[in-house]
């Protein structure tokens, strides 16, 4: 029994840090970054990190139970509350190794097309033989006489 216990903990942790990286992480950086993330932390609590965070209270402010009501905008849908009491009930832990902070701002297609991101192709040859290439195709200008001695 305690030997299937050992077994099943770090499984039981992996699904925990699996439902917040895919449902609670995305959710506070779109809905609460803004006031309290890495660049403006309101009342201390930084949700980039975890810093200052204490899940009751996160709990009682987005079912508008507590003293605060988050967001202040509107109460958030029943299913996006549900992600985050399912995350408190299982322990709220903040994953120690988290991911970078995920930006807010959605990816475009335009992004996705950015010549950064694009594979990388296999090309003719190397840059000289492309430059010697490119040079056999345009007619060079015509060479300058040279300059009389008493001129330089």
């Amino acid at each position: 029994m305690r030997l299937t216990l050992l077994l099943a903990a770090p499984l039981l942790a992996l699904a925990d840090t699996e439902h917040f990286e895919k449902k609670v992480r995305p959710l506070l950086a779109a809905r609460c970054q803004q006031c309290h993330g890495a660049k403006m932390q309101m009342a201390g609590l930084n949700l980039a990190t975890g810093k200052g965070l204490e899940p009751a209270r996160l709990a009682a402010a987005v079912q508008y139970t507590g003293k605060y009501k988050m967001p202040p905008t509107g109460k958030l849908p029943d299913d996006e509350i549900a992600a985050i009491n399912t995350w408190i009930d299982e322990g709220g832990k903040w994953p120690e190794q988290s991911a970078a902070p995920i930006q807010s701002s959605a990816i475009t297609e335009a992004d996705r097309n950015h010549w950064a991101f694009r594979p990388l192709t296999k090309t003719a040859g190397t840059i000289d033989s492309l430059i010697n290439a490119k040079l056999g195709k345009i007619q060079p200008a015509p060479r300058a006489p040279y300059a009389a001695r008493r001129s330089i």
